[in-house]
């Protein structure tokens, strides 16, 4: 399928995501990844976007341990493609310590 197409998934995502319609969401996002993976396969950002929104989504279930392996993730792709410095290598990094600290609560 088309790139535009897991775009509009992935706003779909984020339309269920905002209005706590978590399966749905989660349905969208992963829609989106398979298409990214397809057409960028597996170390593009786009993929690591995808996993970083899978890994939010997770996290407001309350399923840490899903989120923390999206997160981680969406983290190696921007950490590798991006590299540590880029605001969103920060910002997933930011989110998996968040998760994590959850965990240790």
């Amino acid at each position: 399928q088309h790139p535009t197409v897991a775009t509009y998934y992935n706003n779909l995502g984020s339309v269920y995501d905002s209005q706590g319609e978590y399966s749905k969401a989660i349905e969208y996002y992963e829609k989106a990844l398979a298409i990214n993976l397809n057409v960028h396969g597996d170390q593009h950002p786009k993929v690591a976007i995808r996993y970083s929104n899978l890994g939010l989504v997770y996290d407001s279930r309350g399923e840490y341990t899903k989120a923390i392996a999206y997160f981680e993730k969406a983290l190696a792709i921007f950490a590798k493609v991006l590299g540590e410095a880029h605001p969103d290598t920060k910002v997933v990094s930011g989110n998996l310590a968040s998760t994590k600290a959850k965990i240790v609560q």
